[in-house]
């Protein structure tokens, strides 16, 4: 008996590890290469992305996108707003710091949220928020209103900078990974540069900051 235990010990040598990373099957393609001159066969997997990765990629940075804005868009806006609002000197460095100090309060409520709920329901949170922010900012006709519209989208950018590369690496295959997630800082620096068009662009105009006539 023990010599059949120990031959069944030997045929179980070879136990997968199960801390070995796999692919789903829809992102392999196999392809067979026959070497004609030794007679051997060969398989290569070549590795597919499905163009719903690159979709829910590029829906996802949007987040990022929405963070370079939002934080490079002071820059531009503050100057105006200064003016209409009589800002003195401590009111403007409030306006333009409590967005990211926000930010940096909430990205670590934003890592219990995405252990909590997911990493899909924070980032529609972070949506919602980004959208009130912009509302309370566009019709804000006070300094109070004012500093509660840029501390809302603080929230939001706390909740997009830890959410949404979590959320890319997890859907994205391991061999592009880095790339897809490396797209969410490209967004960023993105959206400052766009934020810096627009505030140039309506420099000149009255009410350049939310439009013209508010």
């Amino acid at each position: 008996m023990g010599g059949v235990m120990a031959k069944g010990l030997c045929a179980n040598d070879e136990i997968p590890l199960l801390d070995q990373e796999t692919e789903p099957a829809e992102f392999e393609l196999e392809t067979s290469i026959t070497n004609h001159a030794q007679d051997d066969h060969t398989t290569v997997k070549v590795q597919r992305t499905p163009p719903f990765v690159i979709l829910l990629t590029l829906l996802s940075t949007i987040g990022g996108f929405l963070f370079g804005y939002d934080t490079g868009v002071v820059s531009g806006a503050t100057l105006p707003i200064a003016d209409k609002f009589k800002l003195n000197t401590f009111e403007k460095e409030l306006f333009v710091s409590i967005t990211v100090g926000a930010a940096a309060v909430f990205a670590i409520i934003g890592g219990i949220l995405n252990d909590k709920i997911g990493r899909k329901p924070t980032t529609l949170i972070a949506s919602v928020v980004f959208a009130v922010g912009a509302i309370v900012l566009a019709t804000a006709n006070s300094k109070a209103t004012l500093l509660i519209g840029r501390f809302i989208l603080g929230i939001g950018i706390g909740f997009a900078s830890v959410t949404v590369p979590i959320y890319i690496a997890e859907t994205s295959p391991s061999a592009i990974r880095g790339r897809l997630v490396s797209l969410n800082q490209a967004f960023i620096s993105g959206g400052m540069f766009v934020s810096l068009l627009v505030a140039g662009s309506f420099c000149s105009v009255a009410s350049g900051w939310r439009g013209d006539g508010i």
